[in-house]
């Protein structure tokens, strides 16, 4: 799985638009979920709900986000 981390020796900061994110359908009544972001179409975004801030986001690359899911269904 790739993490996107840096671009150009730069850290990449706030490039997911926050009108994207969606909880999980998994979410459980007291708040642990995960938030999904798939509003670029180079990258998805996954963070912790409790914590939506930017430093505390993933992002991966979409291929290796679909073998991920790809892999939990296996």
């Amino acid at each position: 799985m790739t993490l996107i981390e840096y671009n150009s020796g730069h850290k990449i900061t706030n490039v997911l638009p926050e009108r994207c994110w969606r909880t999980s359908t998994r979410c459980v009544p007291n708040g642990n979920c995960a938030e999904i972001n798939r509003g670029r179409s180079d990258r998805v975004g996954v963070r912790d709900s409790k914590h939506p801030v930017a430093a505390s986001t993933l992002q991966f690359r979409p291929s290796a986000w679909t073998r991920f899911l790809d892999q939990l269904t296996g």
